[in-house]
């Protein structure tokens, strides 16, 4: 993985401010946050003619694959999955 420094600085109200432009391989689409993929489970980028590529998972035992990030869980009562086109 490939990974740049970011400068950053401290603010009075004590968290920290990026004060430069940063790219991080395999941190841009968000997989850095939630954590580790569960064991079987690999994160693939697809190619689709109108969507160009996206993140997709496949489980390597199965072939199975799932769209949606099996990290997050289901989301809280209330709210629900929306997606929107390209």
């Amino acid at each position: 993985m490939q990974v740049t420094v970011v400068p950053m600085r401290p603010t009075e109200d004590g968290y920290h401010e990026v004060i430069g432009e940063c790219y991080i391989d395999g941190f841009m689409d968000g997989r850095a946050l939630p954590g580790p993929l569960p064991t079987y489970w690999e994160g693939v980028r697809l190619y689709h003619e109108e969507l160009s590529y996206c993140l997709v998972f496949v489980n390597l035992e199965t072939g199975n694959t799932e769209i949606e990030d099996l990290r997050l869980g289901l989301p809280p009562d209330g709210w629900r999955v929306a997606r929107h086109d390209a």
